[in-house]
């Protein structure tokens, strides 16, 4: 992962059919109305779409998103 100099991250899509598979979760997450999906939304990065960077001479797609922070207390 990357992190851009405006703060969102850049996550290297490897596969192209995983990452075929995870654009598009995150693309019909975006406009989900269903109960789950609304709560599901809550949980996941802010999806901004693509990028594609120029690494070693060749086109990379990237998904772009929000930094996610999550803050654990002990159970104990």
């Amino acid at each position: 992962m990357l992190k851009h100099k405006d703060g969102y991250i850049l996550k290297p899509i490897e596969k192209p059919d995983c990452g075929e598979r995870e654009i598009n979760f995150y693309q019909d997450l975006q406009c989900a109305t269903d109960p789950v999906s609304v709560e599901l939304k809550k949980l996941v990065p802010k999806y901004l779409g693509t990028t594609t960077l120029q690494i070693n001479g060749k086109g990379k797609t990237h998904l772009k998103s929000v930094r996610l922070l999550f803050f654990f207390s002990p159970l104990f």
